[in-house]
Parts: structure tokens; sequence; C-alpha cells
């Protein structure tokens, strides 16, 4: 009995994801630059205290067990646009770490306070900057 020769065949299938998936995407290491203006709170006389949400408790707590950590005492508003380069886009997931919440608590005559929620920004860790911009949505893509 004869035997004939039959070519070796490979078959490959290639991999289609069926939903997304963040290593699947060729975006995730494009850096996008977003812009935004320091107009957190007013200038005060009095001096303004800039605190970061890091209790895990909505709204500031400045004493206690557990109180939220105080990121400079002499804040004042510098009024200029600012850039950050982010890779990939600013998501929910990622907003928190660029832009951790926090306070601004403003000293006013008579002894009072104001409180405003802002996003914190320091510029390599030093020169502490805050906006009201409080969502994704309210961050602009920077003009290139």
């Amino acid at each position: 009995m004869k035997r004939n020769y039959t070519k070796p065949v490979i078959m490959a299938e290639e991999f289609i994801p069926q939903e997304y998936c963040a290593n699947c995407s060729g975006d995730d290491y494009t850096k996008t630059t977003y812009k935004f203006v320091c107009d957190g709170g007013e200038s005060s006389l009095f001096g303004n205290s800039v605190y970061l949400e890091t209790n895990g408790i909505e709204g500031l707590q400045t004493s206690g067990d557990n109180p939220d950590t105080r990121q400079s005492s002499s804040y004042s508003p510098c009024n200029e646009s600012h850039t950050v380069e982010v890779t990939g886009k600013l998501t929910e997931a990622n907003l928190d770490a660029i832009f951790p919440k926090g306070y601004i608590v403003r000293n006013t005559w008579g002894g009072g306070t104001e409180v405003t929620p802002v996003r914190v920004w320091t510029a390599n860790g030093t020169n502490t900057h805050c906006t009201e911009a409080l969502s994704i949505e309210q961050f602009q893509l920077a003009k290139s």
C-alpha cells in the first residue's frame, strides 16, 4: 500500500475582543494634554488652607481620629492656566489620582470660615494649584 504525502496545514485565528479591554487599545499610551485654570477660592488676608480628601468620608474633617490631610496653609489662586499631560484619557478612574478632591478653607472677618470643594494639582509636588472644575467634563483638552 502506497502512502500519499499530505503537506501539514497550520490554522490560526485572529483574536477579536468581544468587549473593550484596556490592554487591547492602542490609544492607552497616547498622551493627552488637558488645561485648567487655578481659580479655586479667593485670596484672603487671613490665609487659605488647602486640605486633601484623604479619609474617605465626604466633606471636610479637620479634627478627630481621621482628619483630612492639610496640603498647604498659605494658598492663594494664581488665576493662570496650567496644562497637565495624561497618559491615555482622563477617566473617572484616574481623575482622583491626577486631580485629588480637596477643600479650600478661607478664614473670614469675625473668625468664620468658608469651605470650597476643589480639585488639587501640584506641579512636581510643589506649588499647590486648585480648580473649581470638579467633573471630567469641566477639564478642557489643550489645543496642540
